[in-house]
């Protein structure tokens, strides 16, 4: 079985080889088995466009890839192709691809990352397939590539940009929860926490990893034998002030905050319970939800846009 997969793999990685003159550099992925990548500098009109300054190297680099699990089902006559493009600066010096998106002032008509599915292989008949029609793998790439640099065209790029645009104000109100939510961990709870910010400045990727909360509680007060920061104390005393005169401005009176008040005992339980709960669990969720934030940032920064 794996000398037949194996025969397999390398018919597939013959046929995207095939497809291709010298003119285009392909090179083995490394991320899989079956596939290629090509890398492509921009023409000088698409590099006019995009207003590259500092003479940096911008490039696009493509994969052509078919899943492991695809080729091991031996009863599937149609492969899925995934084709993925990307658009990245060419670190020269370190031999190195990364988005790094300062160096372009027009960046409006930056070219999209893009993935799609859209294509098949029939591996009996080594036919590369688009809804049913044939197609050469050499016009795959280079139906692709036209999408990939689209928003470089005045009028036929506006819808790529549009949800380019789209993206950028999701990223700008994900980024902007997130911070306000920091700013609430270290102005009511003196939480201070660092975590994966992964936004674009000037489309520049800032990469930082997760840190664990550290907690500044230098200042901490005791109240009813309950240690606590002194600012979260202050937070949860403001915060049931607000609520009394909220209640008392409305005129409601609930029966079970009547019978804490008149027994110490449920007081006190109440008091430590709800403590625990505004300064412990309360921060907990916060810091969890930054960081579902954070990474939903960097998957709409990053991710490409199906076509």
């Amino acid at each position: 079985m794996e000398n037949t997969i194996e025969k397999k793999i390398n018919e597939v990685n013959q046929i995207f080889a095939k497809s291709f003159n010298d003119n285009y550099r392909l090179t083995k992925l490394s991320d899989s088995k079956i596939g290629y990548s090509i890398k492509r500098d921009y023409d000088e009109d698409v590099v006019k466009k995009l207003g590259i300054i500092d003479k940096k190297t911008y490039t696009s680099l493509t994969h052509l890839s078919i899943d492991d699990r695809d080729l091991e089902e031996s009863n599937k006559k149609k492969l899925p192709v995934n084709i993925e493009i990307n658009c990245l600066l060419f670190e020269d010096v370190e031999n190195k691809f990364v988005y790094n998106y300062e160096y372009i002032t027009n960046q409006k008509m930056k070219p999209i990352n893009i993935s799609t599915q859209g294509y098949t292989l029939d591996l009996l008949n080594k036919q590369f397939y688009k809804d049913n029609e044939k197609i050469e793998l050499i016009d795959i790439y280079s139906e692709v590539y036209k999408k990939h640099i689209k928003p470089t065209l005045p009028l036929k790029g506006l819808p790529f940009r549009v949800k380019v645009y789209y993206r950028r104000l999701l990223l700008f109100a994900l980024n902007n929860f997130s911070l306000l939510i920091i700013k609430l961990l270290h102005g009511i709870f003196d939480y201070n926490i660092k975590v994966k910010i992964t936004t674009i400045r000037n489309s520049d990727k800032k990469d930082s990893s997760y840190d664990d909360k550290s907690e500044s509680k230098q200042k901490t007060f005791e109240f009813l034998g309950y240690k606590e920061s002194s600012r979260t104390i202050i937070s949860y005393s403001l915060f049931h002030f607000v609520l009394y005169l909220a209640l008392y401005y409305f005129h409601f009176k609930p029966v079970i905050i009547k019978n804490i008040i008149n027994y110490q005992f449920l007081t006190l339980i109440y008091v430590i319970t709800s403590m625990a709960i505004f300064g412990k669990l309360i921060p907990e969720i916060l810091i969890f939800v930054v960081k579902v934030i954070e990474n939903k940032i960097e998957d709409y920064e990053f991710k490409p846009i199906k076509v």
